[in-house]
């Protein structure tokens, strides 16, 4: 018996091709869509923890002027207070903005007293509920901030 060899290019061939291009078009497609979702998600998983992350220098904040009727001048005042021994700690470390990986921006009253923080980030905050109770849309302008009531007595 002898082999007999066909000098023709088989329909096979072109159609694995084809099928092939298919494949790596439509995986492609997919894998595109799972890093816009993903990265949506990490976005949205940083927006949180800045407001955590926030919410914790407001809370330090407000323990420290409960404690000294003002607020501090400088950041490190939340780490040891230094008036008393030992040391109260209102926060444990100077935390990162999650944003950005930086420093927080402290915001600071007339008599140069911190009252709160806010982000360098830019872009546009995601999450709508977050827009909806800060009424802001860039980080830039989300500023948290403490309330400290003073209360002014009137004499007659």
């Amino acid at each position: 018996m002898v082999a007999t060899t066909r000098l023709g290019k088989s329909q096979q061939a072109g159609m694995t091709y084809v099928f092939f291009l298919w494949f790596i078009l439509v995986y492609g497609i997919l894998l595109g869509s799972y890093i816009e979702i993903t990265s949506t998600q990490t976005k949205r998983l940083k927006e949180q923890d800045f407001i955590n992350t926030a919410q914790l220098y407001i809370k330090a904040l407000e323990h420290y002027y409960k404690d000294h009727q003002v607020l501090p001048k400088d950041i490190k005042q939340l780490l040891c207070d230094g008036q008393t021994y030992p040391c109260k700690r209102y926060l444990r470390q100077l935390y990162k903005d999650p944003l950005t990986h930086q420093s927080f921006i402290y915001i600071y009253d007339e008599q140069k007293q911190i009252i709160g923080v806010k982000s360098n980030a830019k872009g546009n905050v995601i999450n709508a509920k977050l827009r909806e109770s800060y009424q802001t849309d860039s980080y830039q302008q989300l500023e948290l901030k403490v309330i400290t009531q003073k209360t002014y007595s009137i004499k007659y």
